[in-house]
């Protein structure tokens, strides 16, 4: 399990910038499964950010790694859960993006359940 902040003052400083490198480097040198899950400061669906080419460059990074965005259709969210997918191999994953006050977070709640699929 490996839970993170990417950039800690949003996705276009260059803190975020060192943030996502050092990160992905420390994701290269993981074995067996992994979960991956923060606040990750990268929106993959609905609104472009940090940037349209940040995103494809973290998609990509991630499938070359056999990593999966389970959250990646929530919209204009950058709170995500990733997962390897040997581990989600004969597994059904559902997600769940909640609504969560303004006045408590500045983001939404995010959960997965992963269950074995009935053979």
């Amino acid at each position: 399990m490996y839970l993170s902040i990417i950039g800690s003052f949003g996705g276009r400083d260059s803190y975020f910038t060192h943030d996502l490198h050092c990160q992905k480097e420390e994701i290269k040198n993981m074995k067996g499964n992994i979960c991956y899950s923060g606040d990750f400061n990268i929106s993959f669906s609905g609104w472009k950010y940090p940037g349209k080419k940040i995103i494809d460059e973290t998609k990509t990074f991630f499938t070359h790694h056999n990593l999966e965005i389970l959250t990646e259709k929530n919209e204009n969210s950058v709170i995500h859960i990733v997962m390897n997918n040997n581990f989600l191999k004969d597994k059904t994953v559902t997600q769940h993006m909640i609504p969560i006050d303004r006045k408590i977070s500045d983001h939404h709640l995010v959960s997965c359940t992963i269950e074995p699929i009935n053979l």
